[in-house]
């Protein structure tokens, strides 16, 4: 198995399309009975061309003979400045996923620690990840640490008249 990791390009929006559908059966978020892949793929692909085109995400992919096997997609998000401190990012990585018959290969170590050799030649500041619990003990396994500071609200209306 040759698996070449890189980062992702406009063209590969079909082939993420399908990961991003199969993801979301993996984790029984399944589309609807009236869902195709192929309307899917279309609704999914100016988003892609945005984010891939707008300089503030990177999608990283592996794959094998041109196919798609794995994704490791990060936000990079401004901080704020402050003085003396001008231009500091940190990168949030979403939408993790490697198809199960390549699952415990080394493929998402591979392409993880891709992401974090490539977070430190843009000098990102830090790399955030909300991890399942089933895996927290991967990320932890390459330096993520809990940060028990952090705090995460949903939205749901509460306040929409204020």
């Amino acid at each position: 198995m040759t698996i070449n990791i890189r980062q992702a390009h406009v063209a590969d929006a079909d082939q993420l399309a399908k990961l991003r559908w199969e993801h979301a059966f993996y984790y029984e978020d399944k589309p609807g009975p009236d869902e195709r892949l192929e309307d899917f793929t279309v609704a999914f692909r100016p988003f892609i061309e945005q984010i891939l085109t707008g300089g503030k995400w990177a999608i990283w992919v592996a794959e094998e003979d041109g196919i798609l096997v794995s994704q490791m997609y990060v936000q990079r998000i401004d901080k704020v400045p402050r003085p003396g401190r001008f231009g500091k990012q940190y990168g949030y990585i979403t939408n993790v996923y490697t198809l199960p018959e390549y699952r415990n290969n080394g493929i998402g170590t591979r392409l993880l620690r891709r992401v974090i050799a490539w977070a430190g030649e843009i000098e990102l500041e830090l790399l955030i990840v909300w991890p399942s619990k089933a895996s927290r003990e991967f990320y932890q396994r390459q330096g993520f640490a809990p940060n028990l500071g952090l705090f995460e609200r949903g939205i749901d209306n509460e306040f929409s008249t204020y």
